[in-house]
Order: C-alpha cells, then structure tokens, then sequence
C-alpha cells in the first residue's frame, strides 16, 4: 500500500474535529473517522440543540472561564480564533447569530461580539446548523467523512501513521493524525475516553479525567427544606482538608433534592471530590458587614426585636435564614439582646463562608464536560502539535482543558480545532 499525499486523519467528528477537518482539507486530503452514523452527535444536543457557540465580551475576561492551568495554552487558539472571526466564518456561510443576556435577545453582528456581554446563539437552525456548514466546507474540499466507523489503535511509521478503525480490512495510511474524539462525558454520544487511550499508547501523560459541569450531591441532612431555592451572584469555594483552594466561581446557586446545582457549582464542579466542603458566599463580604453592623445597632436600640427580623435583614430566601440560623444555634423567636454579640458574629460569618459537605459529584453520564485529558506540558500551544510524536495534533476536549458554562468549551474545541488542522504540514 503507497501513501497518498498529505493524507490527514481526524479522529472524532465534534465541534473539534469538524474545525479541524475544515482547515485541514485546504492542506491535503483528509478522512474524519467518527463512531457515531452521523457527526457532532453531541454538538447537536448542546444547550438542548440550541448551541451556545460562545460568549461574548473581551478574551481578557473569558480566560477567566477555564481553569488557571490552560489559559496560557488556549489563550493562543482564542486570540488567532476570536469570536468576532468564528462568528464572521459563519456569517460567511449564511448563519446569523443572537447574544442573550439578563433575559433578553438582540441580534450580533460577528464584529461587534468583544463589546457586549452575553451568551452567543445561532438565530435560526441552532446546534444543526453549525455542524452542517462545517461538514459543507469539509465535502467541499474533497473530505471524506467514515460514519461508524471507531478508530481502535494507531500506529506510528518512519514517515507517518497507520490508522486502524473498523470498517477497514487493513491499517489506513496517513502523513498526520488529529485526535480529536471527546473526553468521557455523556458517553451515549460516543465519547468513552478512546483518545485518552490512544494518546496513552502513543506515549502522552493523561492527566486524570474528572466530571465537569456536573451537580454535587450533598448529606441530606445538610440540605433539608432548601431543595428549589435559588441564590444569586453567589461565590463559590472548595475547601479540601480544611484549606481552601485558590480558584472560586460566581454565579448562581441552586438547592436540589440531592445537593448543589446552578451554573456557579457546575463551573466549580471539576474541582470537587468527596470529602471536600463547598462554601457559599451568599453576601458579598462587604454586604455581610454591613448587614451585622445594622443587627447590632438594631440590638442596641431594640433589644426586645424578635431574630427572625435580622435574618430578614440579610434579603436571603427564607429556607437559607433558617439554615443560618442553625448553623449559627439562633432562633428565630429569640430577642436580639438575650441571642449575643458572639452568635451575631457567627451569623456574619456564615454568610460569607456557609459550607456544605460533597460526598461526591455526579458522574460522566449526566456531566456536560471532562476535565483532565492529555497533559498539555506535552503539545505546543501554537499549533496543537505533540511535543512528543511530529505529525500528531489534539484538540477540543481530549485536552486537559474545560470551561465553564457559557459556549466556553465550545469555543475552545473550535478554536484549537482550526488550529490544528491549519498546523498540519506546515
């Protein structure tokens, strides 16, 4: 068997390698392998088929959505692939976009998209119309798209790769390979963590996958009568063995039956494991300051004042009072001078710091996204290359990066795709 030239394999047809595969077919002929019968099967349920594609607003304040360790890293895919240029590719291609934020809907224009804030939205079409105008270009180009077909193993060679997937009755050849097959979430789209594997094979560290954006579940007894109240621009903590880590979420919080939800603990959630505590800012510390302040004065010049009206002070949901209350060992028919400076105190601080304890997080099944992956000490961010192994790409979620809620992780797996696929042969 002779190579043909510039064969590229692409491995997963997600945003990631859809991108990928519509860059690469300008540099040679290029084959998309995919275990699904038709590709983007999980693109096309993102945001229930809507596809949040993107935030927008300025890189600076987006980085800030992915974990601390890759926004270096992404930093180069997202400058080179703004969104104002994703958008604009698209826009191209006869696909109108609509930013939504604080309950309402405007429509953007690709040029304006680092000037507003808000969540990015095909206007028509939703998820479908994404993956359709990619595998356009890539058909376009003369790529080939393999449906159900898994790649089980890769092989290097002196000038390339065998590529073996299951339809074929030998090894396929190729100059380079994109992997870009997902992590281990919702793993009825296809994505049971074969890039790790392979990656693994092929001699790359695999930082350990993890469930991300995905809900906690809590003691029962710590959540008793909280289940479906909600709280707003809440900051959000891990405590591990006592100590609290470095990075936090804001957003909002929602009680379920079982635990934590709302897009703040989904966005936390990658970094919790059993044992660990979540802590919940539900005042701004100066607000909680000022709050206690006013029940003390209230103490001083109504002594007689029942403590259910200075738990009312602090604006929470009356569920959340209650919670504080107990933590706090405060009644609510307790007098504010007989209830003491010291309990006062305490309520202040639990306003800033009230802790729940994670016995765990849902698992990869219902989890939006995995964090961990392919290490990326190993691959050179400016063109998604292994470090290790010439002529091997990755991109999208098989990396050890994840965003929060928001397009992020969309974003970052189109953005590093095209990157990829433009990077080969160079």
């Amino acid at each position: 068997m002779r190579y043909q030239p510039k064969r590229v394999a692409v491995i997963g047809a997600g945003p990631a390698g859809l991108a990928a595969a519509a860059e690469a077919v300008k540099k040679g002929h290029v084959v998309l392998y995919d275990k699904n019968r038709d590709a983007g099967a999980k693109l096309l349920i993102s945001g229930s088929g809507q596809c949040n594609i993107a935030s927008a607003g300025p890189l600076e304040e987006r980085l800030l959505h992915y974990p601390a360790h890759a926004r270096e890293c992404i930093a180069h895919a997202l400058k080179v692939h703004t969104v104002s240029n994703l958008l604009a590719w698209f826009e191209q291609r006869g696909i109108c976009f609509e930013v939504r934020h604080e309950g309402t809907k405007s429509p953007l224009a690709s040029k304006n998209a680092e000037r507003v804030r808000g969540k990015i939205f095909p206007a028509e079409g939703g998820a479908a119309s994404i993956r359709d105008a990619l595998m356009h270009e890539i058909v376009k180009g003369g790529g080939e798209f393999s449906g159900q077909d898994a790649v089980h193993k890769i092989e290097r060679t002196d000038t390339g790769f065998k590529v073996y997937a299951l339809k074929s009755q030998a090894a396929e050849l190729y100059h380079a390979v994109i992997i870009s097959c997902g992590g281990m979430s919702w793993p009825q789209t296809g994505s049971t963590g074969d890039g790790y594997r392979m990656a693994g094979e092929l001699g790359h560290t695999i930082i350990k996958p993890v469930p991300a954006l995905t809900s906690v579940v809590c003691p029962d007894e710590e959540i008793a009568g909280l289940a479906g109240v909600a709280l707003r621009a809440v900051r959000v903590r891990v405590v591990r063995k006592g100590v609290q880590l470095e990075e936090s979420r804001t957003g909002d919080v929602l009680f379920t039956h079982r635990g934590l939800s709302g897009p703040a603990i989904l966005d936390a959630s990658f970094l919790m494991r059993g044992g660990d505590s979540v802590s919940l800012e539900s005042l701004d510390p100066r607000d909680a300051q000022e709050c206690i302040a006013r029940v003390m004065q209230l103490a001083e010049s109504a002594g007689s004042a029942r403590m259910s009206r200075a738990l009312e002070m602090t604006g929470l949901p009356r569920a959340v009072q209650d919670t504080l209350a107990q933590r706090a060992g405060i009644d609510r028919a307790d007098r504010l001078a007989s209830t003491g400076k010291k309990r006062i105190a305490e309520l202040g601080r639990l306003l800033v710091d009230l802790r729940f304890s994670v016995r765990g997080v849902v698992g990869m099944e219902q989890a939006m996204c995995t964090a961990g992956g392919v290490s990326l000490d190993e691959i050179d961010c400016m063109t998604m290359q292994s470090k290790k192994v010439p002529g091997l790409f990755f991109c999208g979620e098989v990396l050890d990066v994840n965003g929060d809620c928001g397009g992020y992780n969309i974003h970052a797996a189109l953005a590093s795709g095209w990157l990829a696929g433009k990077s080969v042969f160079l």
